[in-house]
């Protein structure tokens, strides 16, 4: 009798302290003074774990109309096991390049539906079946995201006295950010030349 009290009690014990663990783990980390991957705790140690590969790349582009753009590439892979529920993504330019953008729009969030992010090979399984969507969630293995912005016009530029030459040099960074049940990542990625 003793002998199953005892085994419950540390089984008791083992399941508190492996609930508390990662938030104590991440209460002790000093505060970060960049952005950097938002940590996520292992049940082994508290290291920092970066589930996901993130590049970005920005180019002035002129279209077929010739209007001026701004190219802006994310590419976003995923590097777990674990596959994740209700995830989305978003990102946003550093704040000082909404005057030489158009619309003045410098962020974008996914909406609707969220997906479900699994491994590459996994994914290819399930497109391979036909299976698109599971419980209501897009199946990917990661995101690419390309988006034109348009450039306001030189003579708008010239009215705020800024220079049109210089949309790439005022690009510095995009901060990207993926969300899912349970965790998140956020890393500030270089734009400049």
């Amino acid at each position: 009798m003793c002998h199953y009290k005892v085994n419950y009690c540390l089984c008791i014990c083992c399941l508190f302290i492996t609930l508390l663990l990662p938030s104590a783990c991440t209460k002790m980390q000093e505060p970060e003074t960049e952005r950097e991957s938002v940590p996520v705790s292992t049940s082994d140690s508290c290291e920092s774990v970066k589930l996901f590969e993130m590049e970005a790349s920005a180019e002035k582009v002129l279209d077929d109309d010739q209007t001026e753009r701004l190219n802006v590439l994310i590419r976003v892979k995923y590097n777990g096991e674990q596959d994740l529920h209700n995830v989305r993504y978003q990102f946003r330019l550093n704040p000082e390049i909404e005057p030489y953008i158009g619309s003045g729009v410098i962020s974008y969030k996914s909406g609707d539906p969220a997906f479900y992010v699994t491994t590459e090979e996994k994914c290819q399984e399930y497109l391979d079946k036909g299976i698109q969507e599971l419980d209501g969630e897009i199946i990917v293995s990661g995101f690419d995201h390309s988006t034109k912005m348009s450039l306001t016009t030189d003579d708008l530029l010239k009215e705020m006295g800024l220079a049109a030459d210089n949309v790439m040099d005022v690009l510095k960074y995009v901060t990207i950010q993926v969300t899912w049940d349970g965790g998140e990542q956020e890393e500030t990625l270089s734009l400049g030349e």
